[in-house]
């Protein structure tokens, strides 16, 4: 028999039941995204808070698995980790990305870390008497001058160390 006639003298019911199998896939996987979206998602702050790297790395993982839901956080845990990891260049990879991806309005915690990685990084050339520490710094006062107003200069942030820290970016850079 071949596969038109199987088509045509098949029941409705089988006939309904290949067309909606594919669907029904992608909607289970699609699903199971969310799911470890929102159980990854949860662990990150706790294991960021523990500086426990390894958890962190998976929780990474996981995210960037399928990542269709929300890329940018992906991006950004992943700078994280690598800050962690004293990873810094591949640190203002990820926060560059994830900054290129955020809206103007929601950019200010993209905009501090991606900013204290290239003045770190700018530091450390510094030390080393390395020409490109100009070229760092350089690039995180842009980061600053781009900023919304009350990303750094005028922050609203409720640790007070945290805000002056904040306040003297531009002094600093």
């Amino acid at each position: 028999m071949s596969q038109r006639r199987w088509w045509q003298r098949g029941s409705l019911r089988v006939r309904l039941l290949v067309v909606s199998a594919p669907v029904s896939l992608v909607v289970v996987v699609a699903l199971l995204k969310l799911w470890t979206v929102v159980v990854a998602g949860g662990s990150v702050a706790t294991d960021f808070a523990e500086r426990n790297t390894e958890a962190l790395g998976r929780d990474v993982a996981t995210l960037s698995t399928l990542d269709v839901v929300e890329p940018v956080r992906t991006r950004f845990t992943a700078g994280t980790l690598a800050v962690l990891e004293d990873r810094l260049t591949d640190a203002d990879g990820q926060f560059a990305a994830a900054l290129s991806q955020t809206g103007q309005a929601q950019s200010c915690p993209v905009r501090v870390n991606l900013e204290l990685v290239r003045e770190t990084l700018g530091d450390r050339a510094a030390e080393k008497f390395d020409g490109s520490a100009i070229g760092w710094y350089r690039n995180a006062l842009a980061v600053v001058d781009e900023a919304p107003d009350g990303c750094f200069t005028g922050s609203a942030d409720a640790d007070p160390a945290r805000r002056a820290v904040l306040e003297a970016t531009v002094a600093r850079l």
